[in-house]
């Protein structure tokens, strides 16, 4: 090739007609910066809305129907931003979607857990001890030990009580949400001796100390002198209709309503109504979820003998507890016993 047509740039004549720029220079003095650093994007919760725990509390009373009780477990990914997780029975359910609050979690899931319920037949159900109108007549072991202190001027017995973990949850490392009650007591009416067991284990810290005391009692009954008298297992009803309705009413003024009722179905010969209460939505512009609706119920015989007493009686409308809606039902079925007692106590005066 003729040297004069060759027009090849040498490195150096390159680098002469375009120098670095100073980014290249840095790169080449050894300054290269360590890392770069990317902000993760920032986790923005969902829109609030308002709630009012409707969902939670129907939800809860259908767990309690179905004899479960749910775990809510919340997750903060970031400040005020919640998911949850519940477990009930053997169902979960979870949503780490970032709500604003506990609450609106608790309520999202809630609702979840109401679909799936509502496909779940209801477990068969064992009427409890205090929906039983003959449990009345059973001896009140607690009452009867307190009387028989008083009475022996004695000091009021020592109850102790005991809370056991289920011990199979534990183990698996679950939470432990179930506990056991059990019950020991001393007293001065029977010194050196200790009633209960902190083996003997019960759901119900009431039904622990009841069999304590009832240990108590049995055994005063066989070892000492115990005077107070034990209701009899099966209280004959009088039907003494001849006594006036008002003489009636003032000695049942300082009585709870359910308590009105119960005496006053004894008057007629009928026993004490069961009630129901079922879970409703609050009225519009409620602030709060735990509306209820009552009824009671009266055997099928009562109900032959006194067909206005069959069915559904003193149905209430919306209540806000289940209490105050327990004693609404109690004021109107108390209304209906009484004019049925007025009537009754007509005839035998006409008669």
């Amino acid at each position: 090739m003729d040297p004069a047509t060759d027009q090849t740039m040498s490195l150096d004549e390159y680098d002469a007609l375009h120098p670095p720029s100073e980014t290249a220079l840095r790169f080449q003095a050894g300054n290269t910066p360590r890392s770069i650093h990317f902000s993760p994007p920032a986790i923005v919760p969902l829109p609030a809305i308002e709630t009012y725990g409707v969902a939670a509390a129907e939800f809860n009373a259908l767990c309690q129907l179905h004899g479960l009780r749910p775990m809510f477990s919340f997750t903060e990914p970031a400040q005020g931003c919640f998911g949850v997780k519940l477990e009930f029975g053997v169902h979960v359910c979870e949503d780490q979607r970032p709500f604003p609050s506990k609450k609106q979690a608790k309520e999202i899931i809630s609702q979840r857990g109401l679909e799936v319920l509502r496909n779940v037949d209801l477990p068969a159900r064992t009427k409890r001890k205090s929906e039983d109108p003959s449990s009345i007549y059973e001896e009140n072991w607690i009452g009867l030990l307190t009387e028989y202190c008083q009475k022996n001027r004695l000091p009021p017995a020592r109850y102790n009580d005991h809370v056991a973990n289920n011990v199979a949850n534990q183990k698996a490392g679950l939470a432990l949400t179930t506990y056991l009650h059990a019950c020991t007591m001393t007293t001065d009416a029977a010194p050196g001796r200790t009633f209960g067991s902190e083996t003997a284990l019960f759901t119900l810290k009431a039904a622990a100390k009841r069999n304590t005391a009832k240990q108590a009692v049995l055994w005063l009954r066989e070892h000492a002198a115990f005077s107070v008298n034990a209701p009899t297992e099966q209280r004959k009803i009088e039907d003494n209709l001849n006594i006036s309705l008002t003489d009636a009413t003032n000695q049942l003024t300082a009585q709870t309503p359910a308590q009105l009722v119960a005496t006053r179905s004894l008057q007629l010969g009928l026993t004490p109504p069961s009630y129901q209460m079922k879970p409703v939505l609050p009225p519009d512009g409620a602030a709060t979820a735990a509306w209820y609706v009552a009824a009671a119920t009266f055997l099928s015989q009562d109900a032959l003998k006194e067909p206005r007493v069959g069915g559904f009686v003193g149905e209430t409308g919306s209540c806000n507890g289940q209490k105050n809606a327990k004693e609404e039902c109690c004021k109107l079925v108390l209304i209906l016993l009484n004019e049925i007692l007025e009537e009754r106590r007509k005839v035998l005066v006409v008669g």
